[in-house]
C-alpha cells in the first residue's frame, strides 16, 4: 500500500433502498465514499445525489448513455468529470486512465469526498476506471484490482479494455 492508500477502507457493500442499490468500493472509517452504481439511476437523481452526500461524480459514459454534465448539477456542489467513450473492444479508454485516476483520488483526499462512479450500465467503463484508478493509486496487480472490484459487485469490461488494464500492469502505474 503505497502513501495515498492511508486513511482508506476496503470494500463494503450497502443499500440505500431496494430501488437504488449501490456499491461501496472504498470506505473510510464506516463512510462510504467511492460507489459505483447500476444503469443510470443515481447519476440522474439529484434528490438522491443530495442525500448520499455526493460530493463527485465520474461519468464514464459522457456524451454516450449518460447525458448529464457539470450544468446538470448546478446548485449541488457536485464537481464533474466527463469520460466521452464507448463501450468496444476497439475504443481506446487507456487514454482517460490517469486523468479519471487522479479526479477519484483528490475527491478521496478532500474532506468529505464522495465519488461516484458511473457508466451506462455500470459494470464495464466505470468499472475498468476504478480498477485503474486502484491499480494507480494503491499499488495494485490487475488481478487484485479486479477482485476487489468483482468481490461487491459483478463487473464484464470487455476485452478491449481488459487488454488496456493488462498493458498499465505491465508497464506500471506511475507510467500510464
Amino acid at each position: 500500500m503505497n502513501v495515498h492508500s492511508q486513511g482508506r477502507g476496503f470494500l463494503n457493500q450497502r443499500s440505500v433502498d431496494q430501488r437504488f442499490p449501490y456499491t461501496s468500493v472504498f470506505s473510510d472509517s464506516g463512510k462510504h465514499r467511492l460507489c459505483l452504481f447500476p444503469p443510470r439511476s443515481v447519476a440522474v437523481n439529484k434528490a438522491r445525489l443530495k442525500r448520499l452526500g455526493i460530493t463527485h461524480i465520474l461519468n464514464a459514459a459522457h456524451g454516450t448513455g449518460v447525458y448529464t454534465g457539470p450544468e446538470f448539477y448546478t446548485g449541488l456542489e457536485i464537481q464533474y468529470l466527463g469520460v466521452e467513450v464507448d463501450d468496444f473492444p476497439e475504443v481506446d479508454i487507456s487514454q482517460h486512465f490517469r486523468k479519471a485516476a487522479e479526479f477519484i483520488d483528490e475527491a478521496l483526499l478532500t474532506y468529505r469526498g464522495k465519488v461516484l462512479v458511473s457508466s451506462e450500465m455500470g459494470i464495464s467503463r466505470s468499472a475498468v476506471l476504478v480498477v485503474a484508478y486502484l491499480m494507480i493509486f494503491h499499488d495494485m496487480a490487475i488481478l487484485e484490482a479486479l477482485m476487489t472490484v468483482r468481490q461487491k459487485r459483478a463487473v464484464y469490461p470487455n476485452d478491449g479494455f481488459l487488454k488496456q488494464l493488462r498493458e498499465l500492469n505491465e508497464k506500471g502505474p506511475s507510467k500510464p
